[in-house]
């Protein structure tokens, strides 16, 4: 928690655009934006809550800073009562807003200096929190809620995220650590005649955005501690998983709705007992098993807040692995309309197949990372770069296999090639019966050798009679997947290419499978971006491995290991 000093607010006397200044602690090594709100001072016919003038600034990282905002003028005008609050914002996740504070337009008295201790309070819930962010090392790419929101307000969004009621809510993935839900919600009268299909702005008593961003972790080199975690989680373990709530964009339509509690819960199930809590405002920490209730005024004003999910190990599974999977709703507390009460945030929550599960583990295995949890029910895209000159043989052939199987070796006598990997947008979580067409990793020695040894380096071998090194055989699928070359239904592809350029794409493959615990038996897809191009050819929203973290040992290559 940052120590944060409460703001002053100082007008240059004789004008009415005050400046307004915060004192922040950031000792991190990345940075905060700070974001202020002006508001006229409540009255009776007024509650004051709106905003007239809202802004915002970088507060850089490696110490206590100053930070100032000017308000343009013509917002007040001189004598006028008006008062301010202030929040930082970091790693996407907001702190609580200070206490409103109020100040006279035009009035200099509260732009006296002070000493810079002398009003340092301690930090208490009401201050503006700093997030503490660590270091950035680990690629997890986080989702901010802007970020969600923008997504899923987007009309042309992939059709697996589309809501079919009127674009009012959906939800928007990511990668194997992000994934989101955001929804409108609001009241409206619970006596009326209104016909409840009609849009709910139109009759609503109040209405707010509510977005909930989930972020996974996976753990140290050496310990479970979860590996750049956010300063504002409470997240002690990799096998958690963060869920940050914020409502924004509250507007009240009847004042007298300001005091109607609405709950949000995560609706978590899984195999071991999957179990969520949080922070009350006393700091207690509480079950949110049947969510965080509070009024909405106090959700508009008290930041984001964080639901833990805790996924405790399997003791039957060789891995320790468990899921846990989860379908928020808001429940309106006062509310005795059974159709209006609750509201579903997944726009299919009806669907299994749409179901947003993680899975966790402690695969020994996956030495880099002690233990993690990763998003199960969309599965990976792993994309190799064809603009990077270390990978851009092997990139040139995956693209020819995923895409044009039929021009690849060994030519098929009759009918048309099958080789599996390329993403399937209807199937992105790879379920169903029959022969689905992602891959599966395999761990077995046995297996891959079969792929290699048997299949793979023999039709290299055909391919080019007698290539030695710096000539390797790269084969596709990989050898470390159930459906190599070996397998009895797919077809394959190889190609004779640089055995260091070989070497950097096995590598690569091989941190994929530890960053997002692709474990023994698991789906994974592969995509490339050709030269020339930014994104790769399907479009995936995938990872693109380049520079390898010091505890991602790079794979040995040995003549022998490339044919």
């Amino acid at each position: 928690m940052a120590d944060s000093r409460p703001a002053k607010a100082a007008a240059s006397t004789g004008d009415a655009a005050p400046s307004l200044d915060i004192w922040v602690s950031n000792p991190q090594d990345s940075e905060a934006r700070i974001e202020v709100q002006v508001a006229n001072k409540p009255g009776r016919r007024s509650p004051g809550q709106r905003p007239i003038w809202s802004g915002e600034a970088t507060a850089e990282p490696g110490g206590s800073s100053r930070i100032t905002l000017s308000m343009p003028k013509g917002k007040l005008t001189p004598g006028s009562k008006a008062r301010w609050r202030a929040r930082t914002v970091a790693d996407g996740v907001a702190g609580e807003w200070t206490s409103w504070q109020e100040f006279t337009a035009g009035d200099p008295v509260s732009g006296k200096k002070t000493d810079d201790r002398a009003d340092r309070p301690s930090t208490t819930a009401n201050q503006p929190l700093l997030a503490q962010a660590a270091s950035r090392k680990f690629p997890y790419n986080r989702m901010a809620h802007e970020e969600c929101q923008q997504a899923v307000a987007n009309p042309n969004r992939p059709a697996y995220e589309i809501a079919w009621d009127k674009n009012l809510r959906g939800f928007r993935h990511k990668n194997s650590y992000n994934t989101c839900f955001a929804m409108w919600v609001g009241e409206r009268d619970e006596d009326d005649d209104i016909d409840r299909d009609i849009e709910l702005f139109s009759v609503t008593k109040w209405v707010a955005r509510v977005t909930i961003v989930f972020h996974t972790y996976v753990g140290k080199y050496r310990n479970t501690q979860p590996r750049d975690k956010a300063g504002f989680s409470r997240a002690t373990n990799s096998r958690q998983i963060s869920a940050w709530i914020r409502v924004d964009r509250v507007q009240m339509i009847d004042d007298d709705w300001e005091d109607r509690k609405f709950a949000i819960f995560l609706g978590e199930n899984g195999d071991t007992n999957c179990s969520s809590t949080y922070r009350d405002s006393s700091g207690a920490i509480k079950s949110a098993r049947y969510g965080i209730s509070d009024t909405v005024a106090n959700w508009r004003n008290g930041g984001d807040r964080e639901i833990l999910l805790d996924v405790p190990e399997n003791p039957n599974h060789l891995d320790k692995a468990a899921t846990c999977s989860v379908n928020p709703a808001i429940r309106y507390e006062y509310n005795p309309d059974l159709s209006d009460k609750l509201r579903y945030f997944s726009p299919f929550f009806s669907d299994p197949k749409r179901t947003v599960a993680f899975i966790c583990d402690s695969a020994q295995y996956i030495t880099a990372y002690q233990g993690g949890c990763v998003i199960g029910s969309i599965r990976p895209v792993f994309i190799l770069d064809g603009n990077d000159p270390k990978v851009d043989e092997s990139a040139d052939h995956w693209y020819a296999a995923l895409y044009h199987p039929d021009l690849t070796y060994p030519r098929k006598l009759s009918g048309s090639k099958v080789i599996p990997g390329r993403l399937n947008w209807s199937n992105l979580g790879c379920t169903g019966p029959g022969n689905v067409t992602c891959l599966h990793r395999t761990r077995s020695q046995s297996v891959i050798d079969q792929n290699r040894n048997d299949y793979a380096i023999p039709t290299c071998r055909m391919q080019k009679s007698g290539y030695k090194s710096p000539d390797s055989c790269d084969e596709f699928p990989f050898a470390s997947t159930i459906q190599g070359a070996a397998h009895p239904t797919f077809d394959f592809s190889t190609n004779i290419i640089n055995v260091r350029d070989n070497c950097a794409s096995g590598s690569r493959t091989r941190v994929f499978y530890d960053r997002h615990r692709v474990r023994d038996n698991m789906a994974f897809w592969v995509d490339v971006i050709r030269p020339g191009k930014s994104i790769p050819e399907s479009g995936a929203p995938g990872v693109v491995v380049q520079e390898l973290l010091p505890e991602e040992l790079p794979i040995v290559c040995a003549p022998e290991d490339m044919g």
